[in-house]
């Protein structure tokens, strides 16, 4: 399984993605931010597409208590319109700080 998760970043910082401002939303695989956006949409489209691979079938996506309805839906629509051989799981996991939670199978 390859984890994922986006979360808003709590201080500026560099990483390999670029610049992170205080504030911005951020998609973090296992090593590294991969991701950087102005929205937790964007910036979980971003980590899928970071992530996801051609033999990957499944993606869990785990909603925390940030996360809000029309962005689940707006992620399950991209994730059909541009992948769709891949089937996606909703969860509401309920954790704090993260959003989403990803897990890409």
């Amino acid at each position: 399984m390859v984890p994922g998760e986006v979360t808003r970043a709590v201080r500026d910082a560099v990483t390999d993605a670029g610049e992170v401002h205080r504030g911005d939303w951020i998609g973090v695989s296992r090593d590294a931010v991969v991701a950087i956006a102005d929205s937790a949409v964007m910036a979980t489209r971003l980590l899928l597409g970071r992530l996801l691979e051609e033999h990957h079938e499944l993606v869990t996506l785990i909603e925390g208590d940030g996360a809000r309805a029309g962005d689940t839906r707006a992620i399950s629509e991209w994730l059909r319109e541009e992948h769709p051989d891949v089937t996606l799981e909703v969860h509401h996991g309920g954790q704090a700080l993260y959003p989403y939670l990803l897990g890409i199978e």
